[in-house]
């Protein structure tokens, strides 16, 4: 709760700032507002592989050869992967329940790190007629740090 608190203050705050620099048009807010406009602009948008793509396109033979050369990386300590992260969502009138994990990891010299995204455990989606839950990779140039796909699986490649 304190997170989302924390996250609502943060984004008004910004929403604040935003209104005060397009109403204010001094030179060095000029100046600061087209630094940070070239600190965000110029990567590519990720390419979206949608749910058919993936599911269309992966097979078991490109799973089993990924978590092979994975684990065998893993075994000579040339993998970098941190603990998940884990949001319990709550029941309330406007959310939950459910849960949602994140995790994510980095095969020494590669050039890409990958990040996943699960929303599991919404079992009331089923009375709506939509799974119970979800999930997404993002792929992350390892050098720019510019996220590369985003591939909508939906458990798909997590139980490949």
């Amino acid at each position: 709760h304190i997170f989302h608190i924390m996250f609502k203050s943060i984004a008004l705050q910004a929403i604040r700032k935003s209104v005060r620099a397009t109403s204010l048009s001094s030179p060095g807010l000029q100046q600061q507002v087209a630094t940070r406009a070239f600190a965000t602009a110029g990567f590519p948008p990720p390419r979206l592989f949608d749910y058919e793509t993936v599911t269309s396109n992966l097979t078991v033979a490109d799973a089993i050869e990924s978590v092979e050369a994975a684990f065998k990386a893993l075994a000579k300590g040339k993998v970098d992967v941190p603990m998940p992260m884990h949001i319990g969502i709550e029941e309330s009138s406007v959310a939950g329940p459910g849960d949602c994990h994140i995790k994510g990891g980095y095969v020494s010299a590669t050039p890409t790190f990958t990040v996943k995204l699960a929303c599991v455990s919404f079992y009331k989606n089923v009375e709506k007629g939509l799974p119970p839950g979800s999930g997404i990779f993002i792929v992350v140039n390892a050098v720019t740090g510019a996220p590369l796909g985003v591939f909508q699986e939906n458990r798909f490649m997590t139980d490949l």
